[in-house]
């Protein structure tokens, strides 16, 4: 009260900087006709109802990264060597301390070129240590107070999704996750500015993590976490995926002779969130399972890429054998070839044949239909070999006649 009647009659600019909550703020608001800015690291729609107008600032974009780079080396070297300068401030992604933390890293070393920082930058797993100046301003050090204070089940979720190999991810696989708990978590992960709301990118209910911020939550994973929660936490991950992409192709191709799936391996029943891909605006069943598994298709590839690493190598051939109905029709040819090669490699890592079959069959008929007939004609010889071995006669009377389709294709 005495704070407000001392200011009733100033004209006053109050500045109140790194202010935690509304709450912390409100005490602080001068009376009279007094402007006052507020800056946080988190959102504050607490002060909306205050009469605030909020101020969201975004990541820089990559020609206001440079020209800050370039303000704070002011010694010629942006301009000398402008690809490298982009390179650079790409790495940092837009944040503001960590170009300043790089380029004040080069000032100190004027006879280094801009290249010597970007390779320093360009090891994911040393980005953080090498935006830090000992003693001073440091990302990773200013990413740890804004997840001080987060609630637990938030602060788990944080390490849980620093752990997903894709850019984005939607509620449900949150809910996978963490259950109950997953969409408070999600929003008070938002609102301290460690989430990026993508919904109207991307449409739907849809996050990611700032470059810098990712990196940092897989960290707060292996330091934080135990062994246990991160192998569960992959583990649903990856049957998130599976799961879905199953549903989604039943739908697409109800009845289909698929690869068997496994499911269940470290994670409990009914813990897999279900995904939405109900038809909206006059869409057949079909074609809204197919949208969804198109626009999740980045992270299901990411998902085949690193089942291995994920503690289930399985999934890599029976996830892409599950995307077998979206390659075709939507002619997704660089996926399509992809996602057999590393399924191949994995089922023979792995020892296991018939998937090895399947991933040469399919495999190859994305081969034919990029047009490179003679190496789809050396895997179906392959898997009519392989199936002739496991006394498969029915998949060996397919792929020779896929065979001579090859043949036919090259003219023979």
């Amino acid at each position: 009260a005495l704070y407000r009647s001392l200011t009733a009659d100033r004209r006053l600019v109050v500045l109140l900087d790194d202010a935690a909550t509304a709450a912390q703020v409100r005490p602080l608001l001068p009376a009279g006709r007094c402007v006052t800015a507020v800056t946080s690291r988190r959102r504050m729609p607490g002060l909306s109802l205050d009469g605030g107008h909020v101020i969201h600032l975004e990541p820089l974009s990559a020609d206001a990264a440079v020209e800050l780079l370039d303000a704070t080396l002011a010694d010629g070297r942006v301009a000398a060597q402008p690809e490298e300068a982009r390179a650079l401030v790409l790495l940092c992604a837009g944040l503001p301390l960590a170009v300043r933390i790089a380029g004040a890293r080069l000032a100190a070393r004027p006879k280094q070129g801009i290249t010597s920082m970007v390779r320093a930058l360009s090891e994911e797993r040393e980005r953080l240590e090498a935006l830090a100046i000992e003693g001073d301003h440091d990302v990773r050090a200013a990413l740890d107070l804004s997840c001080r204070g987060l609630p637990p089940a938030a602060a788990r979720l944080y390490r849980l999704l620093g752990l997903h190999p894709g850019r984005e991810f939607g509620v449900p696989l949150a809910r996978t996750l963490l259950g109950g708990e997953a969409v408070e978590a999600l929003d008070t992960l938002h609102d301290a500015n460690l989430l990026v709301d993508v919904a109207e990118e991307t449409g739907g209910e849809r996050y990611r993590f700032h470059d810098l911020v990712r990196l940092h939550a897989a960290e707060r994973a292996a330091r934080d976490g135990s062994a246990e929660e991160r192998t569960t936490a992959l583990l649903r991950i990856g049957h998130h995926y599976l799961a879905n992409a199953c549903r989604a192709e039943q739908v697409v191709e109800p009845g289909r002779d698929s690869l068997e799936r496994n499911f269940a391996r470290g994670v409990e029943p009914g813990a897999v969130a279900a995904e939405d891909f109900a038809p909206v605006d006059g869409q057949t069943a079909a074609e809204a399972a197919l949208d969804w598994l198109e626009r999740e298709l980045p992270n299901l590839m990411a998902v085949v890429r690193h089942a291995r690493a994920m503690g289930a190598p399985e999934i890599a051939w029976q996830l892409t054998d599950a995307l077998w109905p979206l390659f075709p029709r939507r002619k997704l040819y660089r996926e399509w070839l992809e996602s057999h090669r590393e399924g191949l490699l994995t089922a023979e890592a792995e020892g296991d044949g018939e998937a090895c079959c399947r991933m040469l069959t399919s495999g190859a008929l994305g081969r034919l239909a990029t047009g490179d007939h003679a190496e789809g004609l050396a895997m179906f010889e392959r898997a009519a070999v392989s199936f002739e071995e496991r006394g498969d006669a029915l998949g060996h009377a397919r792929t020779l006649n896929y065979r001579g389709l090859a043949h036919r294709r090259l003219g023979r």
